[in-house]
């Protein structure tokens, strides 16, 4: 049976796996309440969504409020940044990230990147990783350290937490330095390493013969987005007359570019009776977990007397921008010792954040009106002014939530932060109407909630709220110009019960 077949026969109306695909995907599987979700910019607006009321110019008062299709489309504010150039909210999707460096977490020695191919992503120095706990090991000498001198005697791995030592595997070294250049001449001798290096010699030949040099220089020349300097793209008729040589002397023809099937020289070992009867009488700790197994996945060894130490993974830093106007919203230092930031236009760090102030109702009933209270904190130094509403509905629009909010104090405005300034109360008597609260860089706003029972909503309570606030481009000048930042946030409160 063909594979079509096969794909037609599961995908049929009668077939239980269709009717299982075909199923929405539930909305509670999304984000557990109580929770207070922000909305990217990059949602776009299809035209489906709730008439908006004209409150901002930014990107975000365009966009639908989120709904339940949209359940994987919110972002704590955490994991958002913020492009002070679009003035909008990004998230992973909305940015490309560049690898500033490679280092070795364990020495934070810093690898060119010209070599971390050649060193398979790995630590070239003296920094392994246990094979039992994944701990690092440390060089140890058989011999005394007193009577011999230390480049002298035997060396072996040991590890600090378990107890390991490389001794068990029979695993010893002449010098205590150099280790990883010991330890991958034995690496290089063993038969998957050659098979694979056969095996991608093969494939390097095959897209040599199917993909020549020349096709490849006329594409980059004809390619005006690609800018390459005119000494590579000069040197590309050489290349090709180089790969046309080797193609003849590993048996190519030119004219076929065809290669012969690729016949492997080791196979795969299969696990055979005496496999079988070992495990029988193997002890728990004599077999390997699927941690230690991953961790040594070239051969993935089932017992432990066949763990290998491995060469500590290499790190990198990386930058990330924005995909819109690629602008630079993180930027960490060269340096690996240094865990510090040039720039990072954390979202956290340039609007407002927004958390639920009080405890919610142990139960929220049909028709049974509570007051919910939202803090919003203020991360810049400037004082911010911000404005708070909801989607308007019409008849030809009609409500799909399950909840009717009003809200008292639609606008109001938040202290600037100063992490040395002290506590200064303002007192309940001098707030506004639908101010709780305003102390240091936090206000905090009441808003009327009452439960609906609405057939075309579903049985969570969310509020959608769309949050516009305005802030200086300058902090220092007066006349600084101002702009609005737009964005649309889900309050998330829990389940609905009938009252």
């Amino acid at each position: 049976m063909k594979v079509q077949e096969v794909l037609a026969k599961a995908l049929s109306p009668q077939s239980s796996r269709a009717s299982l695909a075909l199923q929405p995907a539930p909305s509670q599987v999304a984000i557990p309440t109580p929770y207070v979700f922000y909305q990217c910019h990059c949602r776009n607006s299809s035209g489906r969504g709730l008439g908006l009321s004209p409150i901002a110019v930014s990107d975000g008062a365009d966009q639908d409020p989120p709904t339940e299709a949209d359940y994987y489309l919110l972002h704590p504010i955490q994991r958002l940044y913020f492009c002070d150039h679009c003035n909008n909210l990004k998230c992973m999707h909305c940015v490309q990230e560049e690898i500033v460096c490679y280092y070795c977490p364990n020495c934070l020695f810093e690898v060119p990147s010209a070599s971390v191919k050649a060193e398979k992503n790995r630590c070239a120095r003296n920094c392994f990783e246990c094979p039992i706990c994944c701990n690092t090991l440390s060089v140890v000498s058989v011999v005394d350290q007193v009577t011999t001198p230390a480049t002298s005697g035997v060396h072996y791995l040991s590890c600090g937490v378990c107890r390991w030592s490389s001794l068990e595997i029979d695993l010893k070294f002449d010098r205590p330095t150099g280790l990883a250049m010991q330890l991958q001449k034995s690496e290089d001798d063993r038969d998957d390493v050659r098979e694979f290096d056969k095996l991608r010699d093969y494939y390097e030949r095959m897209a040599r013969a199917h993909y020549p040099m020349s096709s490849v220089g006329s594409l980059l020349r004809s390619t005006g987005s690609i800018n390459l300097p005119s000494s590579l793209l000069s040197g590309l008729s050489s290349l090709s007359s180089m790969s046309s040589r080797s193609a003849s002397l590993h048996g190519i023809n030119s004219k076929s570019q065809t290669l012969p099937d690729y016949e492997p020289e080791i196979l795969p070992k299969e696990s055979t009776l005496d496999d079988i009867e070992q495990f029988k009488y193997l002890m728990i700790d004599d077999a390997t977990s699927l941690k230690q197994r991953i961790n040594q996945v070239d051969d993935q060894p089932k017992f432990r007397h066949d763990l290998r130490p491995q060469r500590v993974q290499l790190r990198t830093k990386r930058s990330k921008r924005c995909r819109r106007c690629e602008h630079i919203l993180v930027k960490p230092e060269q340096k690996a010792q240094i865990p510090k930031f040039k720039i990072q236009l954390s979202a956290i760090k340039c609007i407002p954040t927004i958390t639920i102030a009080q405890p919610l109702p142990g139960s929220l009933l049909t028709d049974h009106p509570f007051e919910l209270h939202l803090r919003f904190s203020n991360p810049l130094d400037q004082e911010i002014s911000i404005e708070i509403s909801r989607a308007q509905y019409s008849p030809e629009k009609p409500c799909l939530e399950n909840v009717d909010v009003v809200i008292p104090a639609s606008s109001f405005t938040v202290p600037p932060f100063n992490e040395f300034s002290e506590d200064d109360v303002v007192s309940e008597k001098s707030l506004p109407p639908g101010i709780i609260d305003r102390n240091k860089n936090f206000t905090v706003v009441s808003l009327n909630v009452t439960p609906k029972k609405r057939h075309s909503a579903s049985s969570r309570v969310e509020i959608p709220l769309l949050v516009s606030f305005q802030r200086k481009l300058s902090s220092t000048s007066s006349n600084a110009e101002e702009v609005c930042v737009s964005y649309w946030v889900q309050v998330g409160l829990g389940d609905l019960r009938d009252g």
